[in-house]
């Protein structure tokens, strides 16, 4: 049977960054198959498991799919120094990891970081390495979106401490939601609140600390730039918002009887 080499975690100095180049749908047992079955289709000496040592998915869930301690292909010449992390899919013609992607996976590496005493300067994306000719993690890595940037953003985040999610679930109101003259009154939005329980209130920086936020209303009542300040966080957001304060009423109804906690997102809570 084969196995991968062990090695101590003091021989760890670097963060290897992948993407699968596959479809988001293709998890880490299939790929673990590719991995095994493609070389030896070639002729070559087949691999031991799946290269990688974590694979985030498509909606930010993480598996770690060796220990730490398993010297793992999947660095050309480099793989007895490095930890191999990879996001699903191909980050290639504008395509890069959704917002949850970066958001635990930033958590996940900032982790990392501090167990393994590797930093920020020896995060590097696959083909940085010396020896591979590859453009994983994707072209869109450092040209076009540049999602390393981006996920280098989160880390430094993480680490200060602003991307600590201590929140689960916020409902954010805007200024209309209180208000007179056919908009929005607490009784309103209330069989959601006692439905789903949420944080509710109407502080942006309390909602950089939830996980989820909930925006009622449209722009004129949570602005777009707010909506994306909160993303910027690492936020996952879901706004309910309507033609008009009776249709956006209409689709939280419609949640509730549904026992849906958001439109956008499946989560268990």
């Amino acid at each position: 049977m084969l196995r991968y080499d062990k090695r101590s975690l003091s021989q760890i100095t670097h963060i290897a960054l992948h993407h699968t180049a596959a479809p988001v749908s293709l998890g880490p047992l299939r790929i673990a198959e590719l991995h095994v079955n493609e070389d030896a289709a070639r002729g070559k000496e087949a691999w031991p498991g799946i290269g990688y040592h974590y694979f985030i998915h498509a909606d930010g869930a993480i598996e770690q799919t060796n220990h730490l301690e398993t010297a793992s292909y999947h660095v050309y010449r480099h793989n007895h120094y490095t930890v191999g992390v990879a996001f699903a899919g191909s980050f290639m013609n504008g395509r890069i990891p959704t917002s949850a992607q970066l958001r635990t996976g930033a958590h996940l590496i900032a982790w990392l970081m501090q167990e393994l005493h590797v930093p920020l300067a020896r995060i590097w994306g696959h083909r940085e390495f010396p020896e591979n000719t590859t453009v994983c993690p994707g072209s869109e890595w450092t040209g076009g979106n540049r999602w390393r940037d981006l996920l280098f953003e989160r880390i430094d985040q993480v680490q200060e401490g602003i991307g600590v999610k201590n929140i689960r679930h916020y409902l954010l109101l805007g200024t209309q939601t209180l208000a007179q003259g056919g908009r929005y009154s607490f009784s309103d939005i209330l069989p959601y609140i006692e439905r789903f329980q949420p944080t509710v209130g109407f502080s942006v920086e309390d909602a950089k600390y939830a996980e989820y936020v909930t925006i009622i209303g449209g722009e004129a009542a949570v602005s777009a730039a707010t909506e994306q300040a909160l993303r910027n966080h690492g936020c996952q957001i879901d706004r309910v918002a309507g033609r008009d304060p009776e249709e956006t009423l209409r689709f939280l109804a419609e949640l509730v009887r549904l026992e849906r906690r958001f439109q956008e997102y499946e989560v268990d809570f």
